[in-house]
């Protein structure tokens, strides 16, 4: 048994040391570092050798009384089931680590259930036989490791007399029952979770720390139960902190408004856009047309996604609902399409609703979102000539904009139509059919703009439209930004959040207030004269709208941004690794969790 537990924990770390070897550049650690980040993870990484160990234990009692060549079967299929499975999580955490900031989780096993031809867009070929070759040779090391190295040296003939077999198998099932104390963690009341082995104010040094195996595992076990998680006060007080929002903040006034009654309303969600590429939210000149309308319209320049991918980002701008850092609502149907919803709600306002995405919908079961939404007429890849869909995710961003327009323009509808166009080629693989010689070599700053050029076309043709006069255009991105690849992905956090169009009265106009993707469908209805109904997390931020922060989330880390700066938590360990975040933003945030998760529970 002691043989089997020490191949198991062996290949263990050398999983994790591999880890480090790819992104050791990435997080900036040096070998003290790499050291340190060893040392701190290394009660998870026994946690999880001796989670793979229970199974041979047991057979290694169940040897004492039965044949070597049955356990040996048998020990020979779980080690060679257990080295694919620890194989393929090492394979896809090492490959999905440097996009996303942080390790393995239940993630993408939504996105591969949910469409596996989406799920699998962003990969590049070489990518593909970079993976599979890897795992093979993982798989392969590792079953090497635990079972050759272990099994094959252990004598598995049953014990004589039968008194040794039974202290054999006493002894046996005693030790096999003492790992419950490293799969726990210890003897505390505390059990094993992420929180374990933080030890650095450097979030990458954390997140390399964890096993992914473990974090995978805790994520699988975070997925239900919503009403029990985060509970730190009374509920009525979390919800009086949320509505109340930061003491003492006064909003500047937005003096903009809608020159008719229910205009036309386009909102364009841009895939993976953020402030680093419009100069007038500080970044550098990629999106420039995108730049220049919001110069001249309004913007709201200090504006933070929800979080970090489309099925957390679209129920913050579409429902007002905020993303969770340990789940998705849109996983859950039922939850989902009780959300409160800007097209359902326009709907009762006599609006005609339709929504464009280039790719599947059926990806995130974002189908079932939209329908239970009351969007009429959804327009996805399947609507498309196959001679049309070029892109790995569908359509191209122009060719899905030239059918937007042209039903528009053939539209003889009288009613009043709001119209959603979720782009898609701003994203991996970045590969798109436009050249920008300023980014030669920089394909995915190329792929922006790329988008860029077919959002300021798109805006374009519809200035030369009839309808023009009576059409609000409100442009925010899906979620937190892919450019650049900053370690610091608060600040990826940041997006542009601009509205136009020749209905807009008022402009042109910025406002620097904190505003979050939830805010967006509040803003929205003020701005069409209709009743903003129950968006609880949301607010309208004309006037003097707007509670003096932004709510953001990803995997382990909450936070808020104020006029005074972005501060955040640890989900996990529920503090902060900054020691001077204010107290009562602490209780902000983990009052805002609370109340989050209150409502997913009783969705």
């Amino acid at each position: 048994m002691a043989a089997v537990y020490l191949a198991w924990f062996a290949a263990v770390v050398v999983l994790k040391e591999l880890f480090l070897a790819f992104y050791a550049k990435y997080i900036d650690a040096g070998r003290d570092d790499c050291i340190e980040i060893l040392s701190h993870g290394l009660a998870m990484d026994i946690s999880v050798a001796s989670y793979l160990t229970v199974v041979p234990a047991l057979l290694a009692v169940a040897s004492v009384w039965t044949s070597r060549r049955w356990v040996g079967v048998a020990a020979n299929i779980y080690c060679t089931v257990a080295s694919i499975v620890m194989s393929a999580i090492t394979v896809v955490d090492i490959g999905l680590f440097e996009a996303w900031g942080f390790r393995l989780d239940m993630t993408p096993l939504f996105y591969l259930t949910t469409s596996p031809a989406a799920a699998f867009a962003s990969v590049e070929p070489w990518q593909a036989v970079a993976g599979i070759v890897g795992f093979g040779a993982l798989g392969w090391g590792v079953k090497k490791i635990t079972y050759n190295m272990a099994w094959k040296r252990t004598d598995f003939a049953p014990v004589k007399p039968v008194r040794s077999a039974v202290w054999t198998t006493v002894a046996g099932t005693v030790l096999t029952g003492l790992l419950v104390i490293p799969i726990r963690g210890g003897i505390t009341v505390s059990t094993m979770n992420p929180g374990f082995v933080y030890f650095s104010d450097n979030s990458l040094y954390n997140q390399a720390a964890l096993n992914p195996a473990f974090n995978l595992l805790y994520s699988a076990t975070h997925q239900a139960d919503f009403g029990r998680q985060f509970r730190f006060m009374d509920n009525a007080e979390a919800r009086a902190i949320v509505e109340k929002g930061i003491e003492g903040y006064c909003a500047d006034s937005v003096a903009v408004s809608s020159s008719v009654t229910h205009p036309d309303i386009w909102l364009i969600i841009m895939e993976s856009f953020s402030s680093s590429l419009m100069p007038s939210l500080g970044g550098e000149a990629v999106a420039v047309k995108l730049d220049s309308i919001g110069r001249s319209g309004l913007s709201f320049t200090e504006t933070y996604a929800s979080s970090f991918r489309t099925d957390r980002g679209l129920p913050a701008i579409l429902s007002a609902f905020p993303a969770q850092p340990t789940t998705s609502v849109m996983k859950f149907v039922d939850k989902a399409g009780r959300l409160p919803s800007l097209a359902r709600q326009l709907a009762g306002a006599s609006y005609r609703t339709s929504y464009y995405y280039g790719g599947d919908v059926n990806f995130t079961n974002m189908n079932a979102y939209l329908v239970n939404g009351a969007y009429e007429n959804i327009v996805s890849d399947k609507d498309f000539a196959i001679s049309e869909r070029l892109s790995k995710w569908g359509v191209h961003d122009h060719v899905l904009m030239q059918r937007a327009l042209a039903d528009a323009s053939s539209s003889k509808s009288a009613e009043p139509q709001f119209r959603v166009v979720q782009t898609s080629s701003s994203h991996e693989p970045f590969q798109v059919p436009y050249s920008n010689w300023k980014f030669a070599g920089l394909p995915r700053r190329n792929a922006f703009a790329y988008a860029d050029s077919c959002v300021g076309a798109f805006v374009d043709s519809l200035r030369q439209l009839p309808s023009w006069n009576r059409t609000l255009v409100v442009i925010t991105a899906d979620h937190m930004g892919a450019w650049p690849v900053n370690p610091d992905t608060r600040d990826r956090h940041h997006i542009p959040f601009i509205i136009t169009g020749g209905a807009l009265k008022g402009v042109p106009a910025a406002s620097a207030k904190p505003a979050s993707q939830t805010d967006i469908a509040a803003t929205v209805l003020d701005l069409a004269g209709v009743s903003k109904g129950d968006f609880g997390f949301g607010t309208s931020l004309l006037g003097k709208g707007g509670r003096g922060y932004a709510f953001f989330s990803q995997a382990h880390l909450a936070g808020v941004v104020t006029e005074q700066g972005i501060y955040d938590i640890d989900t996990d360990t529920h503090k902060s690794v900054d020691p001077y975040i204010p107290p009562h933003i602490v209780a902000l945030i983990k009052a805002y969790l609370q109340e989050l998760y209150s409502r997913l529970d009783s969705l």
